[in-house]
């Protein structure tokens, strides 16, 4: 199923959004609390991070902001994250369905510097997806684990199957991924891509 979403979402753009439409509907019915949920989560972690750092979800004046950093980063940074486009329509369009929730990494004393983003791609089988992204000069100090550890928590208090797809070339990914989480390979995907369902946290 999830080959088939994926090759629906890269070559029938048409398709794949009134398949999202209407995943949305039916996400926002069975998880209506998905939102409520996920400030509960991020309230109760806050307060356990040690960098001066604070999530929180994307509010519709943010995603201009989000899109002007998503576009400004370095193309290493961007080779194996394309989930979407980054134009700001885009985000616009996405950000209104109920079934995909855009987190925001800023820096607490500027919450307008942005150094890291995450989102969940839900579905309404019970399954989510998870990226994540965290910008360069912040790597290495435990925010992409953070951002782990907060999609696992949200997948479950909501008790959906939680799943990524990482690149075999993108090996500093997958290994920050196995360092917050036990994943479980599932399958071999187009282009190099593996599923992986994620079973928990590490710590």
């Amino acid at each position: 199923m999830t080959a088939i979403l994926l090759f629906i979402k890269h070559h029938f753009h048409w398709i794949w959004h009134i398949i999202e439409e209407l995943n949305g509907l039916i996400f926002n019915w069975r998880y209506p609390s998905l939102q409520s949920t996920t400030n509960h989560i991020l309230k109760s972690e806050d307060e356990k991070v040690p960098l001066d750092l604070h999530w929180s979800i994307v509010e519709a004046d943010d995603l201009p902001l989000l899109a002007q950093w998503l576009q400004q980063l370095p193309k290493t940074s961007l080779q194996f994250f394309h989930p979407h486009s980054f134009e700001t329509e885009e985000l616009k369009r996405l950000w209104k369905n109920p079934a995909f929730l855009f987190i925001k990494v800023c820096k607490t004393n500027d919450p307008r510097n942005i150094v890291g983003y995450h989102f969940l791609r839900g579905f309404f089988i019970g399954r989510a997806f998870h990226g994540l992204l965290v910008d360069p000069s912040m790597g290495g100090q435990g925010i992409g684990g953070q951002m782990w550890r907060i999609a696992i928590l949200i997948s479950e208090a909501l008790k959906l199957d939680l799943y990524a797809t990482i690149s075999d070339l993108n090996i500093a990914s997958l290994k920050s991924a196995q360092k917050s989480a036990f994943l479980k390979e599932q399958r071999q995907l187009a282009n190099d891509y593996r599923l992986y369902k994620v079973l928990g946290l590490r710590t």
